[in-house]
């Protein structure tokens, strides 16, 4: 959705919206997680847990 060429590119601690993350990527990056992830997220889950791994730990959470 950032148009990264992979994940080296993306610290663990950054946060999305330095990254360039929008309201209209995080709906698209909530319902992609939700599908592969097969869990339902609320709609602010980007704005919640703003770093991927603050959003990797919370869905850790999610599916543990």
């Amino acid at each position: 959705m950032l148009h990264f060429d992979g994940t080296d590119d993306v610290a663990p601690d950054a946060v999305f919206l330095e990254l360039g993350l929008d309201s209209l990527a995080a709906v698209e990056l909530k319902n992609a997680l939700e599908t592969a992830l097969r869990v339902p997220l609320p709609a602010s889950v980007t704005f919640d847990h703003p770093s991927v791994d603050r959003l990797t730990d919370f869905l850790d959470r999610q599916l543990g």
